[in-house]
C-alpha cells in the first residue's frame, strides 16, 4: 500500500472509530460527522483522496458521510436536473446514500472520460 493509501486509511479509520462514538452516532446532524481532525485531514489531501474515497462508498455503507468530503475537495455541486434525474433513479429522499450513489456515477463518468481520451 502506497503512502497516500496509508495516509488516507490510517485517518479513514480513527475517523470512522470518532463516528462510533454515541455523541457522534447518535446525533441527527451531518456536521457530527465532519467536525473532526481526521476527516479534515482526508480532505486536505486533496484530489488524491478522491479515489479512496469512492473505493470506500463502494465497500463500506457507512461511508456516505465521505460526500461532503468530496464536495469540498471537487467543489462540485449537483444541477437541479442531476438530483432529479437521481430521485427518480434512487428514489426520494435521496439521503446521504443517494447522494454517495450520484458521486459513484459522476465518478463513473469521470472515469469513462478519461479512458475515452487516452
Amino acid at each position: 500500500m502506497g503512502n497516500t493509501a496509508t495516509n488516507f486509511e490510517n485517518h479513514y479509520q480513527k475517523w470512522r472509530t470518532y463516528c462510533r462514538s454515541d455523541a457522534v452516532a447518535l446525533s441527527s446532524s451531518d456536521d457530527a460527522y465532519v467536525n473532526n481532525p481526521h476527516f479534515q485531514a482526508m480532505v486536505d489531501m486533496g484530489e488524491d483522496a478522491v479515489p479512496y474515497i469512492m473505493q470506500k462508498l463502494r465497500t463500506d455503507e457507512d461511508a456516505h458521510f465521505l460526500i461532503h468530503a468530496l464536495e469540498r475537495i471537487t467543489n462540485k455541486r449537483f444541477t437541479p436536473e442531476e438530483i432529479e434525474e437521481a430521485k427518480v433513479r434512487y428514489g426520494t429522499p435521496l439521503g446521504n446514500q443517494g447522494y454517495a450513489a450520484m458521486w459513484l456515477d459522476w465518478w463513473n463518468q469521470q472515469q469513462l472520460g478519461k479512458d475515452g481520451k487516452q
